[in-house]
């Protein structure tokens, strides 16, 4: 099948590209050596997909959390778009804790300019990311361009102002880059157990309500030894700041076991 780039014109052959994965609903994924090139699946409705909010997407400059890089057509129809092709994934755990403090710092860089354009990230988890170094957010999914409908729920007269508007949209993309994170540290860990993990995510509770923080960076840098990697780090937290209450640990790890 040949496909045109609507940015230079350029006549893809399909048939020369590898394909990297045909799972999910949406799209069957390929890639050459320097991008990815996501082609909708025949029967995918492509919803709010359009080519207007496509191209929007497409003109907004972020590091870390990936756009679509350009548009793809086959006889004038839209059917995907190209994404930069992210290599060389590294174990997160294994790096420094300094450098994962700087990625998280450039990824609130990345997610400061999707607030100001009332962005939504909705799929966000650890399949979707590919850490080399760099932390990078490789497909978050169905983003939402100034829409915040399905959260009208929490409002009794479903009208908000603009400013509410934009607060939810900078609480819920924090919020979803703060799970991501527990995901990949903590529940992606023999370290922790389920017990653990309660007691991990209570004491980020704690502290961000405290502290009136949004986003867990500053947390990270507070009580995670920078000089260490992310692993080591990770038992040093537990060791100096999780109280482990033995009986409680042993009467929720058993629950499990029935």
């Amino acid at each position: 099948m040949e496909v045109i780039n609507n940015e230079n014109k350029k006549i893809i052959d399909i048939e020369l590209l590898e394909l990297l994965s045909e799972k999910g609903s949406e799209m069957t994924v390929y890639n050459d050596e320097n991008f990815v090139y996501k082609i909708f699946k025949k029967d995918y409705k492509l919803g709010h997909k359009s080519i207007e909010e496509l191209n929007y997407l497409s003109s907004i400059k972020t590091s870390r959390i990936l756009m679509p890089e350009s548009l793809i057509f086959n006889n004038d129809e839209l059917i995907g778009y190209t994404m930069i092709y992210i290599k060389d994934e590294k174990d997160i755990h294994n790096d420094t804790m300094a450098n994962l403090l700087n990625e998280l710092m450039i990824i609130k860089q990345d997610i400061d300019i999707l607030n100001k354009l009332c962005v939504r990230l909705i799929d966000i988890n650890k399949s979707n990311i590919v850490y080399n170094g760099k932390l990078y957010l490789i497909d978050p999914g169905n983003y939402y361009i100034n829409d915040v409908n399905d959260l009208l729920i929490y409002y009794q007269n479903k009208e908000i102002t603009e400013e509410e508007k934009q607060n939810l949209i900078i609480n819920w993309n924090y919020n979803k880059l703060n799970k991501l994170m527990h995901e990949l540290l903590f529940m992606n860990n023999s370290d922790i157990d389920f017990y653990l993990l309660r007691k991990i995510i209570e004491f980020f509770e704690i502290e961000r309500k405290k502290d009136g923080l949004i986003y867990d960076a500053g947390i990270y840098q507070k009580y995670f030894d920078k000089d260490l990697t992310v692993r080591e780090a990770i038992k040093k937290f537990v060791s100096n700041y999780i109280k482990v209450d033995e009986e409680e640990k042993k009467m929720v790890l058993s629950l499990f076991k029935m």
